[in-house]
């Protein structure tokens, strides 16, 4: 009897089981009756992390990869300055990219120790370098704005019409100038020369440009004579203001770090809105051919034949080289050179050290 009752037993449970069983089954699967496919996601480790070679260095995506020149970084074909020096130089992923001015008047690249120089392009009289991904673009003088492969190859398999001059490429806007009518007016189009557009009023005469990151600074003649209006206008044309009326001329205007740097009495900087004029460098050792530049919060500027360097705020002011060019075109930096030539009498361009050393001319 007892052994009865335990077969009983034992299959009234392996019942239940199979019920039980039933029953989840039943809950996972779907309503259409499709099989289920389970997956497991394996729990990360440690190990799993691949191994990175030597010479590799890991970047995270938080920290990027430091950008060695501040104009790429910017999205900008070529600092501020170098394109208010007339543009004859820029730096760009390990190279220079230069117009040997005085001598052959050609488009070139080398690298920064002067090495492994490669002519890109036969130009005219041409300036303001802008070097953006595959391309130079550049002033050609009555041919507009051009650009050439940045490897080179004749420079007309690549040739798109702008009118105007002294462009100004950031991001993918193409700021310039357009004196063709009898008005001069500020334009700008897209990096492919499509979608040109005019986004100032018409002057007279517009002196000089200059583009923060998101605003173009220029400058017209004053009522009266020897004085400057100073203009900002944003890049669609939408916003155009009157920044200062100054009662001095205020020539070779650029933008560096939030104010505006230019040449009135002596070498001056001011907010971008116009306020907090200061003098960097007196008038007595200024002339009307003065040049000058900024690199790294070091302002290097030019009085006769000789380059000096200064603080930003006008403390140790040194003579860094006595040459004899007159520097006409303006002070380049670009590699960490500083460039030099007098466009006048047709100089070729010349390179020194941030220290005034090792002066030579680029193209022997």
């Amino acid at each position: 009897m007892k052994k009865h009752l335990l077969i009983i037993l034992v299959m009234a449970a392996m019942a239940v089981l199979a019920t039980t069983a039933c029953g989840s089954d039943t809950a996972m699967t779907p309503q259409n009756n499709e099989p289920v496919i389970e997956t497991t996601t394996p729990e990360p480790t440690p190990t799993s992390i691949p191994d990175v070679p030597e010479n590799v260095v890991p970047v995270t995506p938080e920290e990027p990869p430091a950008q060695v020149n501040p104009a790429v970084s910017s999205g900008r074909g070529n600092t501020a300055g170098n394109l208010a020096n007339t543009g004859l130089a820029a730096y760009s992923n390990g190279r220079i990219y230069f117009i040997d001015s005085g001598g052959t008047n050609n488009l070139y690249s080398m690298n920064i120790d002067g090495s492994d120089i490669q002519m890109l392009a036969f130009l005219g009289r041409s300036s303001s370098i802008n070097v953006i991904g595959d391309y130079v673009y550049f002033s050609a003088g009555q041919a507009g704005i051009v650009r050439a492969n940045i490897n080179g190859g004749d420079v007309h398999q690549h040739l798109f019409n702008i009118s105007g001059n002294s462009p100004r490429i950031i991001n993918n806007n193409i700021i310039h100038i357009d004196r063709s009518d009898r008005l001069s007016f500020i334009y700008n189009a897209n990096i492919d020369g499509s979608n040109r557009r005019r986004i100032n009023s018409g002057y007279d005469y517009i002196y000089n440009i200059t583009v923060s990151d998101n605003r173009v600074y220029f400058t017209t003649p004053g009522e009266t004579r020897g004085s400057t209006i100073l203009h900002s206008v944003d890049f669609d044309g939408l916003d155009e203001q009157t920044v200062l009326l100054s009662d001095t001329f205020m020539e070779h205007i650029f933008y560096y770090d939030g104010r505006l740097f230019f040449r009135g009495n002596g070498i001056e900087s001011i907010n971008i809105d116009g306020s907090d004029r200061r003098q960097i460098v007196d008038s007595q050792n200024v002339t009307s051919r003065t040049r000058f530049n900024i690199h790294e919060d070091v302002l290097y500027f030019s009085r006769d034949r000789s380059i000096y360097s200064v603080n930003m705020d006008g403390s140790d002011q040194r003579q860094l080289a006595d040459t004899d060019i007159r520097i006409d075109s303006g002070i380049l930096i670009a590699g960490g050179r500083i460039f030099i030539a007098d466009r006048d009498i047709d100089t070729p361009l010349y390179s020194m050290n941030l220290d005034g050393s090792n002066l030579r001319r680029v193209i022997e």
